[in-house]
Protein backbone atom coordinates (compact mmCIF):
# COMPACT_ATOMS: atom_id res chain seq x y z
CA UNK A 1 0.00 0.00 0.00
CA UNK A 2 2.70 2.33 1.07
CA UNK A 3 4.75 1.77 -2.53
CA UNK A 4 1.52 2.18 -4.46
CA UNK A 5 0.73 5.65 -2.27
CA UNK A 6 3.91 6.43 -2.90
CA UNK A 7 4.24 5.99 -6.63
CA UNK A 8 0.76 7.71 -6.66
CA UNK A 9 2.32 10.90 -5.18
CA UNK A 10 5.40 10.59 -8.02
CA UNK A 11 2.71 10.26 -10.35
CA UNK A 12 0.83 13.40 -9.26
CA UNK A 13 4.12 15.74 -9.07
CA UNK A 14 5.24 14.93 -12.75
CA UNK A 15 1.32 15.63 -13.93
CA UNK A 16 2.08 19.26 -11.78
CA UNK A 17 5.15 19.69 -13.97
CA UNK A 18 4.32 18.84 -16.90
CA UNK A 19 1.16 21.11 -16.80
CA UNK A 20 3.06 23.64 -15.66
CA UNK A 21 5.68 23.43 -18.32
CA UNK A 22 2.80 23.02 -20.99
CA UNK A 23 1.74 26.59 -19.53
CA UNK A 24 4.64 27.96 -20.12
CA UNK A 25 5.48 27.09 -23.82
CA UNK A 26 5.45 29.52 -26.45
CA UNK A 27 5.19 27.31 -29.10
CA UNK A 28 9.27 27.72 -28.85
CA UNK A 29 11.89 24.76 -28.28
CA UNK A 30 11.98 24.58 -24.63
CA UNK A 31 14.22 21.86 -22.82
CA UNK A 32 10.34 20.42 -22.25
CA UNK A 33 9.80 19.98 -25.67
CA UNK A 34 13.72 18.68 -26.57
CA UNK A 35 12.97 15.90 -23.48
CA UNK A 36 9.36 14.93 -24.83
CA UNK A 37 10.33 15.31 -28.21
CA UNK A 38 13.65 13.00 -27.03
CA UNK A 39 11.35 9.95 -24.68
CA UNK A 40 8.90 9.58 -27.87
CA UNK A 41 11.83 8.95 -29.95
CA UNK A 42 12.97 6.33 -28.03
CA UNK A 43 9.96 4.66 -27.35
CA UNK A 44 8.46 5.12 -30.64
CA UNK A 45 12.10 4.77 -32.92
CA UNK A 46 11.51 0.49 -33.64
CA UNK A 47 8.06 2.01 -35.81
CA UNK A 48 10.64 3.47 -38.42
CA UNK A 49 11.41 -0.66 -39.50
CA UNK A 50 7.78 -1.29 -40.60
CA UNK A 51 6.93 2.49 -41.55
CA UNK A 52 10.01 2.23 -43.97
CA UNK A 53 8.48 -1.42 -45.46
CA UNK A 54 5.27 -0.03 -45.89
CA UNK A 55 6.37 3.01 -47.44
CA UNK A 56 9.16 1.31 -49.77
CA UNK A 57 7.08 -1.40 -50.80
CA UNK A 58 4.40 1.26 -51.86
CA UNK A 59 6.49 3.14 -53.92
CA UNK A 60 8.72 -0.20 -55.62
CA UNK A 61 7.11 -3.90 -55.15
CA UNK A 62 6.69 -5.88 -52.02
CA UNK A 63 10.31 -7.81 -52.38
CA UNK A 64 12.34 -4.68 -52.45
CA UNK A 65 10.20 -3.54 -49.40
CA UNK A 66 10.72 -6.83 -47.28
CA UNK A 67 14.50 -6.43 -48.57
CA UNK A 68 15.76 -2.68 -48.72
CA UNK A 69 13.10 -1.14 -47.12
CA UNK A 70 13.42 -3.41 -43.70
CA UNK A 71 17.49 -2.32 -43.84
CA UNK A 72 16.50 1.11 -44.07
CA UNK A 73 14.10 0.95 -41.54
CA UNK A 74 16.74 -0.48 -39.23
CA UNK A 75 19.25 2.22 -40.11
CA UNK A 76 16.53 4.92 -39.89
CA UNK A 77 15.08 3.40 -36.56
CA UNK A 78 18.63 3.40 -34.99
CA UNK A 79 19.30 6.73 -35.85
CA UNK A 80 15.86 7.94 -34.54
CA UNK A 81 16.13 6.27 -31.13
CA UNK A 82 19.94 7.40 -31.08
CA UNK A 83 19.27 11.54 -31.94
CA UNK A 84 15.86 10.98 -28.98
CA UNK A 85 18.97 9.56 -26.39
CA UNK A 86 20.69 12.57 -27.55
CA UNK A 87 17.45 15.04 -26.77
CA UNK A 88 17.35 13.88 -23.05
CA UNK A 89 20.73 13.96 -22.56
CA UNK A 90 21.01 17.29 -23.63
CA UNK A 91 17.60 18.70 -22.57
CA UNK A 92 18.67 20.11 -19.41
CA UNK A 93 20.87 21.49 -20.81
CA UNK A 94 18.67 23.89 -22.82
CA UNK A 95 17.68 24.11 -26.32
CA UNK A 96 18.42 24.73 -29.61
CA UNK A 97 16.57 26.26 -33.06
CA UNK A 98 17.03 23.04 -35.02
CA UNK A 99 15.86 20.06 -34.87
CA UNK A 100 18.10 16.75 -35.56
CA UNK A 101 15.71 14.26 -37.04
CA UNK A 102 12.82 15.33 -39.84
CA UNK A 103 10.48 14.63 -39.63
CA UNK A 104 10.82 15.33 -35.51
CA UNK A 105 7.92 12.20 -34.73
CA UNK A 106 7.70 8.80 -36.82
CA UNK A 107 4.85 9.35 -38.11
CA UNK A 108 4.81 12.48 -39.59
CA UNK A 109 5.56 13.81 -43.35
CA UNK A 110 8.39 14.59 -44.88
Amino acid sequence: MKKLLTGGIIVLMFMGLCSLTYGADDGKNTAYTKGERGVKNIALGWTEIPKTIYDTSKEKNMFVGLTFGTLKGVFNAFARTVSGSADVVSAPMGSYEKQPMKPTMVTGDK
